[in-house]
């Protein structure tokens, strides 16, 4: 051939006429991959260096989370009152990229997006001394932002399910939603946290354990600190301060969801509110946890 061969042909025919040095850069490459796999390999004595590899990549933003609890409120009130002030105020923060929020019933979400070369936690620093520096009236009276944890959801690294089992090991019933849960809120979930480099442990499944703690409304009228014409106002002008809206909660029938909301205006009278609500049995639940 009097055409000049390529460096391809070259190294092609390098490989064919030298199979010693093919067949030695191939065990070596094959010993390379085995003693840096990710697999939990016993090889005798040989001193292994698995690459660490994440069950899940994390190719999420490099963001902080706001989240804000305002319990009994309408997703309006939430994003009026909480959720646009805390945007604007975090938006003065060095290094951010973009804000994202969310108003629900009863709690704000604020995404907080970091430009990549931010460190993460100089970031939660940056957030927290904005979230501590926020003048008074920023926020409604007693709602406190807090900042979220410092790992995503991709962060997840093991999965696990609680089951009855007898002695032999085999599944066994006796075991109800309630108790299981409660095995895992009370001693799994505490286990866990203890162990180095656990940042959190989510429970799924199962029925918590409520407290429900009732007073009969009779002694409530009865004690000392709530009289009944003096109580009566007081909730009254609570209510008047209250902007005008009042979240009662949700009702849930079948596969409906129902917010019901009371709407009071500045200039109704007393009596007025009084009968709409039935004062007697409706300030005696309000002042149940006052009593």
């Amino acid at each position: 051939m009097n055409e000049k061969n390529s460096l391809l042909d070259r190294v092609i025919l390098f490989f064919l006429k030298n199979k010693l040095v093919v067949t030695l850069l191939v065990i070596g490459i094959l010993f390379w991959g085995v003693m840096v796999a990710p697999f939990d390999w016993d090889l005798g004595g040989l001193k292994r260096d698995p690459v660490p590899v994440d069950a899940i990549p994390d190719i999420g933003e490099n963001q902080q989370i706001v989240f804000t609890r305002w319990m009994g409120r309408s997703p309006q009130d939430i994003e009026d009152q909480v959720t646009y002030p805390l945007t604007v105020s975090l938006l003065g923060v060095p290094g951010i990229k973009t804000v994202r929020s969310y108003s629900m019933f009863g709690f704000s979400t604020i995404y907080v997006i970091f430009k990549e070369g931010v460190d993460f936690y100089w970031s939660r620093s940056r957030i927290l001394e904005k979230l501590n520096s926020l003048s008074a009236g920023t926020l409604p009276q007693n709602v406190k932002p807090t900042l979220g944890p410092d790992a995503t959801a991709l962060g997840q690294i093991f999965w696990y399910t609680l089951e009855g089992r007898d002695e032999a090991g085999n599944p066994t019933g006796g075991w109800d939603l309630h108790e299981l849960r409660t095995v895992q809120d009370w001693y799994v979930r505490y286990s866990l946290l203890s162990a180095n480099g656990i940042s959190g442990v989510a429970s799924v499944g199962g029925f918590g354990l409520p407290a429900h703690v009732a007073r009969e409304c009779n002694e409530i009228r009865a004690h000392p600190r709530v009289g009944k014409r003096a109580a009566a106002l007081s909730e009254l002008d609570g209510l008047r301060e209250d902007s005008g809206r009042i979240v009662g909660g949700i009702i849930r029938h079948l596969t409906r969801l129902v917010m019901v909301r009371l709407l009071l205006d500045q200039r109704t009278p007393q009596s007025e509110i009084a009968s709409m609500m039935g004062m007697q049995d409706w300030l005696c639940r309000r002042l149940i946890g006052q009593a």
